[in-house]
């Protein structure tokens, strides 16, 4: 066997390999969708039928205006505006935290920042109590702002777009200080402009923390009508004593649409700023 044959043997077990993992990953993901089309009592029937002869696209109509309870079009909105609110919020806190570490020189900014870091170690379950303590005294629990007021810290975007900040020249911020700019000046002028890829790249990451998340909102929320979509899937699994699977799917198969159109609108400044930032993974 020669040498080019056994690369290419190679490279065709690799891409097998490859493609079977995708299927694998891909497979629960068309079960959903299949069973959101599906009668409850069509949903677990042996052989599967991956494509519904009979496509119940009712289960979609009866998602979006009721359901259990609050209709899911309401838990929607919550989450949409949660997550906007903390995306903006977050870009803004975490860009200018990053600028500061990397920008500007002050004493023990190596050991702020590593202390900083290092608190991602600390499990979220652990800060739970004081969290929900701080929002009692706030008077924000029960409201949207208990989940936006702590998500705008995130510590993965801050070191994110650190990284693309330190790459960034330091005699552009000298040559604005001549011109007479402040710190103010020039990260608005400056830093921010060129500094798109990580921005995009941080604002998946805050966008689907957000989005997905389900412990804060199960702690922090308890009126029905502020309800996020993870909370209100939940509920499809306890309708009237039973669980109802084909509303569950398909109220997952539609909160699934939004973190796909901003991917798909951004991937290319996520994956030039994971390039660009050293962040991996």
């Amino acid at each position: 066997m020669t040498r080019k044959t056994r690369r290419r043997l190679m490279k065709t077990g690799f891409t097998l390999l490859v493609a079977s993992m995708t299927i694998l990953m891909v497979l629960p993901l068309i079960w959903m969708l299949s069973a959101s089309l599906k009668l409850p009592t069509k949903i677990f029937s042996s052989p599967i039928q991956w494509i519904p002869q009979n496509p119940n696209w009712d289960n979609y109509t009866e998602v979006w205006n009721g359901g259990a309870g609050a209709p899911f079009s309401k838990a929607f909105v919550n989450s949409l505006f949660v997550t906007l609110t903390t995306l903006m919020g977050s870009l803004l806190i975490c860009s200018l935290a990053a600028y500061a570490f990397s920008k500007i020189d002050f004493k023990g900014k190596t050991v702020v920042f590593f202390l900083y870091l290092a608190t991602m170690m600390v499990p979220s379950q652990v800060t739970l109590i004081p969290r929900f303590l701080i929002m009692g005294w706030l008077s924000l629990n029960d409201t949207l702002f208990a989940l936006i007021l702590p998500g705008v810290f995130h510590i993965i975007a801050i070191f994110t777009l650190r990284q693309f900040f330190n790459k960034i020249p330091d005699e552009l911020m000298e040559s604005a200080r001549i011109d007479g700019a402040g710190h103010g000046r020039i990260y608005w002028q400056i830093v921010l402009p060129i500094s798109v890829p990580a921005l995009m790249s941080a604002s998946i990451l805050i966008f689907v923390r957000s989005w997905n998340d389900y412990m804060n909102p199960l702690i922090f929320l308890n009126t029905q009508s502020r309800y996020t979509i993870t909370l209100a899937i939940k509920n499809y699994l306890n309708m009237d004593g039973q669980p109802r699977y084909d509303l569950a799917m398909a109220a997952s198969v539609i909160s699934l649409v939004p973190i796909i159109l901003f991917f798909v609108s951004v991937q290319r400044y996520y994956f030039d700023g994971v390039m660009t930032s050293g962040l991996k993974g």
